[in-house]
């Protein structure tokens, strides 16, 4: 069974923190993805919608699995070790440019990059840190056991 989930975003580390970036829209607090622990064996899944400034949907991925959209500018690329997720990778196809990342490192340690937009607010996470907006740089942080990670308002 696992003890901890570690989930990497940006370079910084979220430990049993579910609630990673959360957000107010029309006065309800919202995530930008979530994830539950699976009741047979407390694996993190992951749901998470990427979306541009405009609020258009480019993917979405629900409980780790797969892409269950992917809009026609953009392909995906998935990587599997037998049954288990690997790696899901979002890329425009204009320029190849990788759009976001979720990288399975071990069923209790995932890893995800992207871009991502909370209305025209962006979020951009690297292996290097976590820019929000046109300013906030957060990088090699650790929040463990905390309620929420970041509550942007």
């Amino acid at each position: 069974m696992i003890e901890l989930v570690n989930i990497t975003l940006g370079s910084n580390q979220y430990i049993d923190t579910n609630g990673i970036i959360n957000y107010v829209k029309n006065g309800r607090e919202k995530e930008l993805f979530k994830y539950e622990l699976r009741s047979s064996d407390s694996k993190p899944l992951i749901d998470v919608e990427v979306r541009d400034e405009f609020g258009k949907l480019l993917g979405k991925i629900h409980k780790s699995t797969s892409f269950v959209f992917v809009h026609s500018d953009y392909e995906t690329i998935e990587k599997h070790d037998g049954s288990e997720v690997k790696n899901l990778s979002l890329i425009r196809k204009s320029d190849k440019k990788l759009f976001f990342e979720l990288i399975v490192h071990t069923p209790d340690n995932i890893e995800i990059n992207g871009f991502f937009h909370i209305g025209k607010l962006p979020i951009v996470a690297t292996k290097n840190g976590l820019i929000i907006g046109n300013g906030i740089t957060i990088s090699n942080c650790v929040m463990k056991n905390c309620g929420k990670g970041i509550l942007l308002s």
